[in-house]
């Protein structure tokens, strides 16, 4: 597969292009620190990481990809806050306990922010702008499960919009997995079966989705539970880490955690700091939501931030901000930062 290091994030549809920033960032996470995955994707190279897992299964797991080693303790994470220059901005996942304790040791060692997203309900449509306290949900960023939360955080975001694609769970299901015959399936059915449909969204937080889909081998309905591949699709793994964590798995012969699934997904994290980030000098070129393109047309690249560039190339993506490309080899050739999509 071809390789581009401007690719912060790589979907099976899609991708979102990275940039450089010269910020640090600590995470503290609760679990499986999604925050850090969001943060590399966003192009941040000063990343340090100090989690606390329930089970020693998780924490290897993490270990394991490729953002494992920016996992710190508590002592190497101070000695490293108290030398930087300046103060890194903080990101926060985890129980109302844990949030509590980690902002008393960003008030002890200063912070250049603080971000944290809370669980809450949304606002239907009068969630257009994400501001301090306000919702942001999976299903406004292109995701597939019904997580919803609040962002709070003491930097004060500037004006922007989130992408709007809508993506439900036909997105992510393969018809070549096999299952379970079925004559017929409804909404009715398919609840009392406990499973979901390919036109609906998952509850955010299962960590064992069972679906009626079509299978193009049997030529017909079938009742499945989905593969551990299609599950980190839908919790917004990207490819190269799940491809790490199926490694690891296959490697130690162990049963997957499924602590992603209790994380707020990746996408989400990633319209966030996009914002975070933001440069009020250098602010995004106008899209044309209808025509879906740039007004002067073809990959033209817009500023994100300082040094950043994302180029798109296919008339399915509907916002500069989360690349969903249903074609993704119909890029122009003149696009140098074009590449299949698996």
């Amino acid at each position: 597969m071809e390789t581009d290091d401007t690719i912060g994030y790589q979907e099976g549809r899609g991708w979102v292009h990275k940039w450089c920033e010269d910020e640090g960032c600590v995470v503290f996470a609760e679990g499986w620190p999604s925050w850090a995955f969001a943060l590399d994707a966003l192009g941040c190279k000063d990343i340090q990481t100090l989690a606390r897992f329930k089970t020693p299964q998780e924490r290897e797991e993490f270990r394991a990809t490729s953002l494992g080693t920016s996992r710190v303790s508590m002592t190497q994470l101070k000695k490293r806050w108290k030398e930087r220059e300046v103060c890194p901005h903080v990101f926060i996942q985890g129980s109302e306990e844990f949030s509590g304790q980690s902002r008393a040791l960003c008030e002890e060692l200063d912070a250049a922010s603080i971000t944290e997203l809370v669980a809450g309900r949304s606002m239907g449509g009068k969630s257009d702008v994400l501001e301090t306290g306000r919702p942001v949900s999976h299903r406004r960023v292109g995701g597939v499960t019904t997580g919803e939360w609040r962002v709070i955080s003491t930097h004060k975001f500037l004006d922007w919009k989130l992408p709007k694609i809508k993506k439900v769970l036909k997105h992510v299901l393969k018809t070549t997995e096999v299952g379970r015959k079925l004559e017929r399936t409804s909404m009715d059915l398919a609840r009392r079966s406990n499973a979901f449909l390919p036109v609906a969204r998952v509850r955010f937080g299962v960590k064992e989705i069972k679906v009626h889909c079509t299978c193009v081998i049997t030529q017909g309905l079938v009742e499945r539970d989905l593969t551990m591949g299609e599950l980190m699709d839908v919790y917004d793994i990207e490819l190269e880490t799940q491809r790490q964590l199926k490694m690891f798995w296959a490697e130690t012969g162990t049963n997957p955690s499924r602590s992603f699934t209790q994380q707020v997904p990746v996408k989400v994290l990633i319209a966030v700091g996009r914002n975070l980030f933001k440069k009020p000098e250098v602010m995004e070129e106008a899209w044309d939501h209808a025509s879906c393109q740039y007004p002067t047309g073809g990959p033209n690249p817009i500023r994100l931030g300082v040094g950043s560039r994302f180029h798109s190339g296919s008339r399915s993506i509907r916002d500069p901000g989360m690349a969903c490309v249903d074609d993704p080899t119909s890029a122009p050739p003149s696009c140098p930062h074009s590449r299949k999509i698996a």
